[in-house]
């Protein structure tokens, strides 16, 4: 049985090369709503798809990675402190760099520093200094 959502839900990922020297950060495009700083990839859980699937679905939509690219997914923790809706954040270790920025981005660029625009940093910056080894 596929699940039902009473209330909205994001997914994101915090994406790191197999060296866990660098981090994956996208800039959205302007007209998507978004600001224009670096954020994590990521979006909404549709209604009837699974977390796993979501996280999936917006890994090949936003940088064209694919399933048989990640090698580790692992929840990290939820964050609700912009007090709008739950956010379940992943680590995703991938063994290649290669990307492709899909129609909802802008830029795509690998980090081994964060990088000061970074959007939501309240929410992301104490995760992404964690997984990317000095």
């Amino acid at each position: 049985m596929k699940p039902s959502l009473k209330e909205r839900i994001g997914v994101g990922a915090v994406v790191v090369s197999e060296d866990k020297k660098e981090v994956l950060l996208v800039r959205h495009k302007i007209e998507e709503g978004h600001g224009r700083g670096w954020t994590i990839v990521g979006g909404m859980v549709e209604e009837g798809e699974w977390l796993i699937d979501a996280l999936l679905r917006e890994l090949e939509e936003e940088v064209g990675i694919k399933r048989e690219r990640v090698s580790k997914v692992v929840p990290m923790r939820l964050i609700m402190r912009r007090g709008s809706i739950p956010f379940l954040i992943f680590l995703v270790e991938v063994s290649g760099k290669d990307v492709t920025p899909g129609e909802e981005i802008e830029e795509v660029k690998w980090f081994s520093t964060i990088p000061r625009e970074l959007e939501y940093a309240e929410d992301f910056l104490d995760i992404l200094e964690m997984v990317i080894s000095p």
